[in-house]
């Protein structure tokens, strides 16, 4: 059995979520990718193979708008052991407002609800470890969190509407997760602006787009923001920290609220039985 740590990341077929675990393999950590095609997987675990022979790398299938699928990966998750850090990477940004099989907003459903689900069944594995969520800078240009309209939200604005609420509810579950379970450390964490699947197409705003193409980072750039943000001890943050650029950054008022932290647990566990 290998005493090297462990890591595992949502969204890790490309982007990001690939850049943040060949990272982690270069620096010694087995990794675990929770993707939703294992063959889409294997151009990763083959590079990183290539790159780091030593360390272990394989594939957990989920889809994250899935509340059955998600249970059968922490499942799983839970019997290969424990994790040392899980990475909430797998993120959607839309163009409009799809539903999912729950009949649940997309956002709200892959962007909150995936880690809420998360957070609650791997427990088990999660003692000592930290678990990063990646959040955007756009959760300051949404305005109060509104629980009551992540599942049907009443109207839709690019990029700082649904989007935006569901990383400013999955920010705030994460302040809330951090007092439910002391043991866990619970941080979110911005990875700038950076040049993905996600932040090309209809998704973004028009305004946007000529300075993606010139002034957005690579993807190597904001996994190193996050790798940096959940491995850095010398982080003087309190749990439930919201990380930018290395250092704690104030949530907006209604994420750090105790009775919207209620509202959003209870919304969250009648949504998914857990």
């Amino acid at each position: 059995m290998s005493d090297r740590r462990t890591v595992a990341i949502t969204g890790a077929s490309s982007g990001i979520g690939a850049q943040l675990a060949a990272l982690h393999a270069r620096n010694g950590w087995d990794v675990v990718m929770i993707n939703r095609s294992a063959p889409r997987s294997q151009p990763v675990i083959d590079d990183i193979t290539a790159e780091s022979p030593d360390v272990s790398v394989d594939v957990v299938v989920a889809d994250l708008a899935d509340h059955g699928s998600i249970t059968a990966a922490a499942s799983e998750l839970v019997e290969r052991g424990h994790i040392d850090l899980f990475y909430n990477n797998a993120g959607v940004l839309l163009a409009g407002i799809e539903k999912s099989k729950h009949g649940i907003e997309m956002h709200a459903q892959v962007n909150t609800i995936a880690p809420y689900m998360f957070a609650r069944l791997l427990q088990p594995v999660l003692d000592g470890s930290t678990v990063l969520t990646v959040s955007t800078g756009a959760i300051s240009n949404t305005g109060d969190l509104r629980v009551a309209d992540l599942a049907d939200p009443p109207s839709f604005k690019k990029l700082t509407g649904p989007y935006a609420q569901s990383k400013l509810a999955a920010s705030a579950l994460m302040a809330a997760f951090a007092e439910q379970y002391p043991a866990t450390t619970f941080r979110t964490a911005e990875p700038g602006a950076v040049k993905t699947k996600m932040t090309t197409g209809d998704a973004m705003p028009k305004l946007l787009i000529p300075i993606r193409n010139l002034f957005f980072s690579t993807p190597e750039k904001g996994a190193r923001r996050l790798y940096d943000a959940a491995t850095d001890d010398s982080l003087d943050v309190v749990n439930g920290a919201f990380v930018v650029k290395g250092e704690a950054k104030a949530l907006p008022s209604s994420a750090t609220d105790t009775a919207v932290h209620t509202q959003l647990l209870d919304w969250c566990r009648s949504v998914t039985g857990i």
